[in-house]
């Protein structure tokens, strides 16, 4: 069971500063709602007369049309002044298509994405109009995918100039079968064309169309009939209570998050035989798992004993000295973070069904570390740190690699690839860009909409805010971010204990196109430049190779190494040259 749990800020004087804030607002509400309920009926005593001026049918999701008289234009652009859904509002519609067609027999849609059409326009999602993601929505010529319009303007630019006489637009073509009939639609406009974008010539609108449903009817007969004075009045009560609003949600909330609540069972518990509830077994009481009792020892508890009884007694029974289990999972993972490989290969499963530990007397020795510094990890972490097995090189010899291969005993360190998050934090301590400020908010590699559903884009490009370390990077289930994914980044959506190593043309690719790579590169060089104070003009590049090497590797090139840098150098330039350093294997395997 789960409740919301508010603490640490005295309510009364929430209270004390929402109510007078409340009051007012709903007091400007029923103003607001007053004067638009008098003017609607007036107005609604003289429906018929303003019912003359509609003789056009109202808007239509599956495809609305405007003709006009023939013109000359390279600007089109529709001003959403209200949407069917809201008809106060003028945002929030959306559209899957808009064309503009030329006069004549031939008539063509002039603003397709394919003819050099070009559609601009705010967005409640940051890619439907990227033409690097390949996104044009609205003159794409598909139906299906929908612009959500984030302000009321959509603005189409021609390749050139064309003689245009219609336009059409939609929101649910019948062929975009699936979309969401209830997605809100714009239902009052105005298209405008210009040839400069200077001067706009307003060549439709909607006003002699009928209103979409009776909120747009009730809307639309209180602007006609409301007079010069009115109109600004009830202006005048919006932004007021637009104000208010905003003063309103200024005030600190009741920080609250979810928590477990604790509750005592109301009865007996049983085996469920075959996991059916409605088949009870025997009942049970509080007690440790009895098929680790010969190993782990066991406790067992009345019936009626409270939950916090019962927890604490499972955390005790966890943490006992006489349960070698707890630790020995620890330290063997501990291992295998530091090898790539615990002593138990298995980190998950050191059962029945697990690996066998290469040295069993060895995890033993250290699950005895562990109680002996009362579960502090860094005195292990120390020690396996300075063991004559962590320091020792990857240097390889056949004789050995015949009886142990993979080198499971550790005849040498198992040469091993960095973690992706450990690959960009790399680049970025070379490049002289990591942010190692400890602490505080993390950072996102994508951008974050939410419309009906949240959604998320990876970044096309990456900037200081991103440059910190990625243990504070903001990760979510649903997001796959390209740079850290190809290198076996887990999907956060399930449980890894340990990561795959896998090797693919993909993370080649990625390592050498990305544009975070070509932006660390660039920085790298800038780097080494500076440290220097190297001058292109003295033709002398010795010492901004060595730089390189030395950062990168932590040791001095060779001659040939030498050689081939400067020709690289001279042929292609700083940049180039550590572009090609940051996709050595040397820098991404630890040997």
């Amino acid at each position: 069971m789960y409740t919301r749990l508010e603490i640490n800020f005295p309510i009364s004087e929430l209270e004390a500063a929402e109510q007078p804030l409340k009051t007012t607002l709903q007091e400007l509400g029923v103003q607001k709602d007053d004067l638009e309920n008098l003017i609607f009926g007036r107005a609604e005593k003289k429906l018929a007369h303003f019912e003359t001026a509609w003789t056009r049918p109202a808007v239509d999701r599956t495809g609305t049309e405007e003709k006009f008289a023939p013109i000359e234009v390279r600007y089109v652009r529709l001003i959403g002044e209200a949407v069917d859904t809201s008809p106060e509002s003028a945002t929030g519609y959306t559209l899957d298509e808009f064309e503009v067609w030329t006069t004549g027999e031939s008539s063509r849609n002039v603003a397709l994405a394919a003819s050099g059409g070009k559609a601009a326009g705010a967005s409640n999602r940051p890619k439907d109009f990227a033409e690097a993601y390949g996104s044009m929505l609205t003159i794409d010529g598909k139906y299906g995918a929908r612009w959500q319009a984030a302000a009321p303007d959509l603005t189409i630019t021609l390749a050139q100039p064309a003689v245009v006489d219609r336009v059409v637009f939609s929101s649910d073509r019948p062929a975009a079968a699936g979309n969401d009939p209830v997605a809100p639609i714009v239902c009052e406009y105005r298209i405008e064309v210009s040839l400069d974008q200077k001067k706009w010539t307003e060549v439709a609108n909607s006003k002699n169309r009928k209103p979409k449903n009776d909120a747009h009817r009730r809307i639309r007969l209180i602007r006609l009939e409301a007079t010069a004075k009115q109109r600004q009045h009830i202006a005048d009560l919006k932004a007021e209570i637009g104000r208010v609003q905003g003063q309103l949600s200024a005030i600190a909330q009741l920080p609250s998050w979810w928590v477990g609540t604790p509750r005592q069972p109301a009865e007996p518990s049983h085996v469920l035989l075959g996991g059916d509830p409605e088949r009870p077994g025997i009942a049970v009481v509080p007690a440790s798992l009895h098929v680790l009792s010969r190993v782990a020892g066991q406790y067992e508890l009345a019936a009626e004993a409270p939950e916090g009884q019962r927890r604490q007694a499972l955390a005790e029974w966890i943490v006992a000295r006489d349960n070698p289990l707890t630790p020995r999972v620890l330290a063997n993972r501990l291992w295998h973070y530091h090898f790539g490989t615990g002593i138990v290969a298995t980190p998950s499963d050191l059962g029945f069904m697990g690996g066998r530990p290469t040295d069993p007397d060895l995890l033993d020795w250290l699950a005895i570390n562990i109680h002996a510094e009362q579960w502090r990890l860094k005195p292990l972490h120390k020690r396996i740190m300075l063991s004559q097995a962590y320091r020792q090189a990857s240097a390889y010899r056949a004789v050995a690699a015949r009886t142990d291969s993979r080198a499971r005993y550790l005849w040498r360190y198992p040469p091993r690839r960095l973690a992706a998050e450990e690959i960009r934090d790399t680049m970025l301590q070379v490049a002289g860009k990591l942010n190692t400020e400890m602490g505080g908010p993390g950072f996102r590699l994508y951008e974050y909409t939410q419309d009906n559903v949240a959604t998320y884009y990876p970044l096309a490009e990456f900037g200081p805010p991103t440059f910190r370390r990625s243990v504070y990077h903001q990760n979510v289930r649903a997001s796959q971010i390209d740079l850290l994914s190809e290198f076996d980044s887990p999907d956060c959506a399930f449980s890894t204990p340990r990561r795959s190593a896998t090797t693919t043309p993909l993370q080649a690719l990625t390592l050498m196109n990305h544009s975070f790579t070509i932006d660390m590169a660039r920085a790298f060089a800038e780097r080494i430049e500076q440290d220097v104070q190297y001058d292109p003009a003295s033709g002398d590049r010795t010492a901004v190779i060595q730089r390189a090497f030395v950062l990168l590797f932590s040791r001095p090139c060779s001659e040939e190494e030498r050689i081939a840098a400067r020709r690289t150098i001279e042929e292609h330039g700083m940049r180039a040259f550590c572009r090609a350093l940051l996709n050595a294997n040397e820098l991404i395997y630890i040997n």
